[in-house]
Protein backbone atom coordinates (compact mmCIF):
# COMPACT_ATOMS: atom_id res chain seq x y z
CA UNK A 1 0.00 0.00 0.00
CA UNK A 2 1.53 3.46 -0.95
CA UNK A 3 2.14 5.80 1.65
CA UNK A 4 0.58 9.03 2.18
CA UNK A 5 2.19 12.70 3.51
CA UNK A 6 1.12 15.39 4.52
CA UNK A 7 3.03 18.68 3.90
CA UNK A 8 2.16 22.01 5.88
CA UNK A 9 4.00 25.37 6.37
CA UNK A 10 3.05 27.59 9.47
CA UNK A 11 4.52 29.97 10.97
CA UNK A 12 6.36 30.01 14.36
CA UNK A 13 3.29 30.67 16.35
CA UNK A 14 1.61 27.84 14.53
CA UNK A 15 -0.71 29.41 12.19
CA UNK A 16 -0.87 28.51 8.42
CA UNK A 17 -3.05 31.85 7.55
CA UNK A 18 -3.60 35.21 9.04
CA UNK A 19 -6.71 36.60 10.71
CA UNK A 20 -8.08 37.67 7.17
CA UNK A 21 -7.07 34.63 5.93
CA UNK A 22 -3.64 35.64 3.97
CA UNK A 23 -0.46 33.99 4.66
CA UNK A 24 2.14 36.84 3.30
CA UNK A 25 4.59 35.78 5.22
CA UNK A 26 -2.83 11.96 11.51
CA UNK A 27 -4.76 8.76 11.63
CA UNK A 28 -4.45 8.74 8.02
CA UNK A 29 -0.78 10.00 7.50
CA UNK A 30 2.60 8.22 7.86
CA UNK A 31 4.37 11.18 7.92
CA UNK A 32 3.86 15.00 8.86
CA UNK A 33 6.31 17.29 7.31
CA UNK A 34 5.61 20.81 8.10
CA UNK A 35 7.69 23.63 7.18
CA UNK A 36 8.28 26.47 9.89
CA UNK A 37 8.77 30.23 9.19
CA UNK A 38 10.79 32.12 11.51
CA UNK A 39 7.85 35.07 11.49
CA UNK A 40 5.08 36.04 14.30
CA UNK A 41 1.44 36.63 13.08
CA UNK A 42 0.17 37.14 16.06
CA UNK A 43 -3.54 35.68 15.06
CA UNK A 44 -4.90 34.03 12.25
CA UNK A 45 -6.24 30.08 12.09
CA UNK A 46 -3.92 27.77 13.95
CA UNK A 47 -3.00 24.43 11.83
CA UNK A 48 -3.90 22.21 14.81
CA UNK A 49 -6.82 23.75 16.00
CA UNK A 50 -9.52 21.12 15.35
CA UNK A 51 -7.22 18.52 16.54
CA UNK A 52 -9.27 17.00 19.28
CA UNK A 53 -6.74 14.63 21.38
CA UNK A 54 -3.54 14.52 22.04
CA UNK A 55 -1.29 13.24 19.08
CA UNK A 56 2.11 11.86 20.38
CA UNK A 57 4.49 12.37 17.36
CA UNK A 58 8.15 10.98 17.26
CA UNK A 59 10.79 13.35 14.86
CA UNK A 60 12.41 11.89 12.30
CA UNK A 61 13.96 14.73 10.76
CA UNK A 62 15.02 18.48 10.61
CA UNK A 63 16.30 20.49 7.93
CA UNK A 64 17.64 24.17 8.18
CA UNK A 65 17.60 26.36 5.34
CA UNK A 66 19.74 30.09 4.99
CA UNK A 67 16.13 31.66 4.90
CA UNK A 68 15.71 30.79 8.83
CA UNK A 69 13.06 28.39 7.62
CA UNK A 70 12.83 24.34 9.34
CA UNK A 71 11.27 21.93 7.90
CA UNK A 72 10.71 19.31 10.57
CA UNK A 73 9.35 15.77 9.65
CA UNK A 74 7.25 13.53 12.35
CA UNK A 75 5.57 9.96 11.86
CA UNK A 76 3.03 8.80 14.58
CA UNK A 77 4.44 7.20 17.79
Amino acid sequence: MRKLYSFMVVSLDGFYEGPNGEFDGMGLVDELRIMIHPILLGGGRSLFRTLGDRLPLELLQTRTFRSGNVLLTYRPA
